[in-house]
């Protein structure tokens, strides 16, 4: 086995324990949240059957009791998806640096991935593209820009969009359209200068569905990435 393929035997074999231990800990609590949202939505059903019968102060104090629970539970659910969301992100993040540094000393390429501008996945990337001749097809190109993205937004402006770039609203839309779980929430802005409303992105909201997708993913990317550098 040459050093490489021995190297990214191992690799390989982190990467799978890092992902595994990360979706153990996701299989422990996910259930939970699931099972306490089907339970406020069910007895949102059974309320709104009893609520027919009941008088409008009363209609009112279920209203505010209702949405202190729902927004409760939700919140609990973004605040899980945002630490597992970044966990991932790190997993990817970590392990494409140390392919760079395989590849960069195993192939002596004539510069570090660390001398390249940029940071985080995006540099990794643009070094194993330009430096190692490594391809990434379309799918893989448009989840990697879009959790880089995706992550910056959670970790640095508490998913908050207000200030936000075209350039990584896009990353952000192009993944929104290959997986469920992610919400561009948006409000309405009024422009005086011209007279007219228009909607402007607020805030991203991910979810469970989202969670599972990035999982799945990650490993998939992983698995890809590591058939083309055996290819080399």
């Amino acid at each position: 086995m040459s050093n490489i393929n021995y190297s990214l035997y191992f690799i390989s074999q982190m990467v799978r324990n890092s992902f595994n231990n990360l979706k153990h800990y996701y299989n422990e609590i996910a259930p939970m949240i699931k099972s306490e949202k089907e339970r406020i939505i069910e007895n949102n059903k059974k309320l709104q059957e009893d609520l027919k019968k009941a008088s409008k102060e009363e209609q009112y104090q279920y209203y505010d009791y209702y949405a202190d629970d729902w927004y409760m539970s939700k919140n609990v659910e973004i605040s899980f998806c945002n630490s597992i969301l970044v966990s991932i992100y790190t997993i990817i993040e970590k392990y494409f640096n140390i392919i760079c540094d395989e590849l960069e000393s195993e192939k002596s390429l004539p510069i570090k991935y660390t001398d390249l501008n940029g940071q985080g996945v995006t540099r990794a990337k643009m070094y194993l593209e330009k430096l190692a001749g490594i391809t990434f097809d379309t799918k893989e190109s448009k989840f990697l820009s879009g959790i880089n993205a995706v992550r910056n937004i959670i970790a640095h402006e508490d998913g908050e969009l207000y200030d936000i770039s075209k350039l990584n609203l896009g990353k952000i839309k192009n993944i929104t359209e290959q997986a469920k779980g992610i919400i561009i929430k948006e409000v309405e802005f009024y422009d005086e200068t011209i007279n007219t409303s228009q909607k402007i992105p607020s805030k991203i909201e991910i979810h469970l569905e989202f969670i599972e997708y990035c999982l799945e993913q990650g490993i998939l990317i992983f698995k890809s990435l590591i058939s083309k550098i055996k290819m080399l």
